[in-house]
């Protein structure tokens, strides 16, 4: 049939997308194959974009929107027509045809076209065919190929002459970096249609970046791709190709490739592709490179300069990150500070020298005698004044051997916590510490991080709000503020990570957040190594180091819990744990530094090792020492007694407290001497409940003085319950209550010494 074709974009009167606005073209005339009253709706898309052919004929024209609904024009499509829009063909002056007339035009441009387009209609011509035609074909004359190189390889578009002449003879899409062709004769055509398939420009297999980019480039709403196949990522391409991906349609697979090279970018990404799950961002994969020896550092703190023995740096190059864990890595000192994320600035045939960001004012001391070391060569890096990369409402397969950096220098610029994040998952938008606390939505996403680093943003490395991160081999170094936090019942499972030289905690979990973090390391932070807060989680266990941190090794806070075990703490610069209202249990593992446990908070340290830890704890908290015994400073002060020899003392349970300590209620006893010897004596309780609330309670003593005390072999310590007569005796308690010394003074400057015996 005869017809024009009509393309372009409808706006209304403020210049705003009219969408959802129906243009009903209604036949009046029996026309060709087109009977009078045939009608189509033509809805106007969110992009505004429309594409229609109109057969000839007198057609009236109907404007429907959310307002109104009127009657526009009549008008007359016939071969006088020269509109190429709508508003062009409302405002052409066609003279009224006879319908006979008009009849007879269809006829003869039918047949014109047909004897001009033979080829076209005779089930074989192709893309590639039409590129190199130099038939003639009539204007805005449009069909449907049968494929692109060859019938039914998959290639198949419908293509419009758009009127533009005088190009460059058989060009394709590729040469033009659109979605167009030209033809032998140097006549333009234009591939219609919202949704590319890829092979409607000629793509067969293997990389498909300059078919997404000429997509792209052509105004395609959406792209498909139904195979397996790469994209390239490279500096000139990639900004285009990333901010275009929510576009991207997979019923196959894309790897979206970053060569060997750093790729900068300007503009945030977000991916909220239902797709998502079917793509995945690549790196080079390197072999790994073998330290041997520290060879020295200079600088100052956020700003170290560190050089390495490296058996081989052949695979290394300036610029390259250098990412390290625990896995591997042996010395003496704090060796493991070494680990991270960090950027190679000059090697040597057998050394390399990276850059630092340890926040302590001296580097820590330490001998390397093996370690293992990733280069990371492929380099995502955003500029200053944008946030990096997010995912939410959608699962992105895979990240892997790629660093995602900012353009922030720790040792120069201000630290703090902003909406510039590198790498953020479940959520749209940064969250602050207070706000995250707050009541709020969750949302959903996920991604899968191998050999990863996040690195140099002004604000946070990783977030994950909602969402969920699995990672190994995950690195967060040398952020303005935290390295990677879980907050908003987000869940990171990280193993073999370090979170070093960061600008506020190394790891954070908040707001009901969990984070895994199994043979793992967060040290040289100018915050905490390891940090809760409003409920939030972290599990460090399996060998995890937190050291050498400006602030607190490991620090809970407001119903936050850290949980330990065969982890080491230590060399922190206020104290290696801090339970302030949160909870805090280290089993089997080496602590040596200040202990604090204050406003409700508990520390456990079940089996573990003491180096020369001081514990301080307040009236409402509590510390359970690797012994099992509890250390505690609720002190309730006693008359002072004189020595007791062969008699008896006994509580009439004014003095008797209890406490809440891991779910099990205590009961303790506290008495205060100057100068105590016990002989032969009995201490009683009476009126003990034997349960509280279903639960047994622990009997405690704890006896306090001032310049030491003395329990002989038959003393005995008693307890009558209060529903039975009978009783818990203990006996020879001889040198039990004088083990523990906290080494503080009380509030008149005397030294204090504690001790408790628990039942």
């Amino acid at each position: 049939m005869a017809s024009i074709h009509l393309q372009g974009t409808l706006v209304d009167t403020l210049g705003e997308i009219d969408v959802g606005a129906i243009m009903t073209f209604t036949h009046l005339t029996n026309t060709g194959e087109t009977i009078a009253t045939t009608k189509i709706d033509l809805i106007i898309p969110p992009n505004g974009f429309y594409s229609i052919d109109v057969e000839y004929g007198q057609i009236r024209i109907d404007y429907t929107t959310r307002f109104t609904e009127r009657f526009i024009a009549t008008v007359i499509v016939n071969q006088d027509s020269t509109a190429t829009t709508i508003p062009e063909l409302l405002n052409a002056a066609v003279p009224v045809t006879d319908p006979v007339i008009l009849e007879m035009q269809s006829i003869l441009a039918d047949a014109v076209a047909a004897a001009d387009t033979s080829e076209a209609f005779a089930d074989q011509l192709t893309t590639f065919d039409l590129i190199g035609s130099v038939a003639v074909y009539a204007p805005n004359t449009n069909f449907r190929t049968k494929g692109y190189l060859t019938s039914g390889d998959g290639g198949a578009g419908h293509w419009v002459q758009n009127g533009v002449t005088a190009q460059p003879v058989s060009q394709n899409p590729i040469d033009l970096d659109s979605t167009l062709l030209n033809d032998g004769n140097g006549n333009q055509w234009t591939l219609i249609g919202d949704n590319v398939d890829l092979k409607s420009l000629g793509f067969v297999s293997g990389d498909i970046e300059l078919y997404l980019v000429a997509a792209i480039n052509g105004g395609a709403a959406s792209v498909i791709i139904n195979d397996s196949v790469t994209c390239s990522l490279t500096q000139t391409n990639a900004q285009t190709i990333l901010k275009y991906i929510n576009n991207i349609t997979v019923h196959g697979f894309v790897s979206f490739v970053v060569g060997g090279l750093e790729i900068n970018l300007t503009d945030f990404i977000d991916i909220n592709n239902e797709s998502a799950t079917k793509m995945d961002v690549k790196g080079v994969e390197t072999a790994n490179i073998s330290a041997t020896g520290f060879v020295g550092v200079t600088g100052s703190a956020g700003n170290y300069l560190v050089t390495l023995n490296i058996t081989d740096t052949s695979n290394v190059e300036v610029g390259n990150y250098l990412l390290s864990n625990l896995s591997g890595l042996t010395g003496t000192g704090r060796f493991k500070e070494i680990a991270g994320c960090w950027k190679v600035t000059a090697k040597t045939a057998g050394t390399v020298t990276f850059k630092h960001t340890h926040q302590q004012s001296s580097f820590p001391t330490m001998t390397i005698t093996a370690g293992t070391m990733r280069p990371l060569k492929s380099v995502l890096k955003w500029a200053n004044g944008s946030r990096g990369l997010a995912i939410y409402n959608c699962d992105l397969n895979t990240i892997k051997d790629v660093v995602i950096a900012g353009s922030f220098d720790i040792s120069v610029d201000a630290t703090g916590d902003g909406p510039d994040d590198g790498l953020l998952v479940g959520d749209q938008s940064n969250t602050s510490e207070t706000s995250s606390t707050q009541s709020r939505a969750v949302f959903t996403g996920s991604v899968f991080l191998n050999r990863v680093g996040v690195v140099e943003w002004p604000n946070n490395g990783l977030q994950c709000i909602g969402g969920s991160v699995a990672t190994n081999g995950f690195s967060t170094c040398s952020n303005g503020w935290r390295g990677a936090q879980a907050a908003g019942c987000g869940f990171v499972n990280s193993k073999f990570s370090s979170s070093n030289g960061n600008g506020a905690s190394g790891i954070e979990a908040e707001a009901g957040g969990t984070y895994n973090a199994a043979s793992s390391i967060s040290a040289g932070n100018l915050e905490q190594g390891v940090f809760v807060i409003g409920g939030g989680r972290v599990v460090f266990n399996s060998g995890s180091y937190a050291g050498g941190n400006e602030t607190n090794g490991i620090d809970a806070r407001d119903a936050g819990s850290i949980s330990s075990n065969t982890s080491e703490v230590g060399d922190n610069t206020v104290s290696d744990m801090l339970a302030n209202g949160g909870f805090i249990t280290l089993e089997n593992g080496n602590f040596k530094g200040e202990v604090v446990s204050n406003n409700g908070g508990h520390i456990e340290l079940n089996g573990s090792t003491d180096g020369g830890a001081n514990f301080t704890v307040d009236a409402a908290s509590a510390i359970k020492l690797p012994s099992g015994l509890y250390y505690e400073r609720d002190w309730s002060l006693f008359p002072v007694l004189p020595v007791m020899n062969n008699g008896t003392y006994t509580d009439d349970g004014t003095v008797a407290q209890f406490n809440i300590a891991n779910g099990i209620l205590s009961w303790k006893i506290k008495l205060d001497y100057s100068a105590l010897t016990l002989d032969n004596n009995t201490l009683t309780v009476v009126n003990f409940p034997r349960t509280m609330s279903g639960r047994a309670g622990n009997v405690q003593l704890n006896i306090r003085t001032t310049t030491g005390m003395t329990f002989l072999s038959t003393d005995t310590f008693q307890a009558n319950y209060n529903s039975s007569s009978d009783a818990v005796v203990i006996t020879d308690m001889s040198g039990t209550l004088s083990k523990y010394n906290d080494g503080k003074f009380n509030a008149a400057g005397i030294i204090e010494l504690s001790g408790w015996y628990e039942v």
